[in-house]
């Protein structure tokens, strides 16, 4: 797989979650992933984009001192934040 088929298959992905997770209930649960709920697994999913983000920038694992943010901040709409960490992850890749 070329790189640019990879990209564009990362935001894809994401562009689909974040759609999904914009029309649809973020507390509905996911049957195939018992105990995780629509908001669970956007806001892991954008954890994970951050992390890869701060991986390659810091070229180590980030430690809680680093400040990578984890969380959306209070009062952050979690999709528009899930969509600012896959643009970032992007950006980066």
């Amino acid at each position: 797989m070329t790189p640019d088929r990879y990209l564009e298959l990362i935001a894809q992905d994401g562009r689909r979650l974040a759609a999904a997770a914009a029309a649809g209930d973020l507390g509905a649960a996911i049957p195939t992933c018992p105990g995780w709920d629509v908001r669970a697994c956007v806001t892991h999913t954008g954890q994970v984009y951050r992390h890869k983000v701060a991986c390659t920038r810091l070229q180590r694992r980030p430690v809680e001192a680093d400040g990578v943010e984890q969380e959306p901040p209070p009062g952050a709409e979690l999709v528009a934040w899930f969509e600012a960490s896959l643009d970032a992850l992007l950006a980066e890749l």
